[in-house]
């Protein structure tokens, strides 16, 4: 789902790590079931993706200009 997501939404960019459970939420206190291994795998399927996606929203962009204007 997380990928089809992905391809929907088609972010510029993203941060993306492996899962790890962070103390004081309810994860925390629930069994990690997924072998570091299949976590792996995943991060960087979705990484690949990502890089893709980016690549492809960088290229589109090749030869234009973007006028940015400021608000104080």
């Amino acid at each position: 789902m997380t990928l089809d997501l992905m391809r929907q939404v088609r972010y510029d960019g993203a941060f993306m790590f492996k899962y790890s459970p962070r103390e004081g939420t309810k994860a925390y206190k629930m069994n990690d079931d997924v072998p570091d291994e299949a976590k792996s795998k995943r991060l960087q399927e979705i990484i690949q993706l990502q890089q893709q996606i980016s690549f492809e929203i960088n290229q589109a962009l090749i030869g234009k200009r973007k006028l940015f204007s400021l608000k104080v």
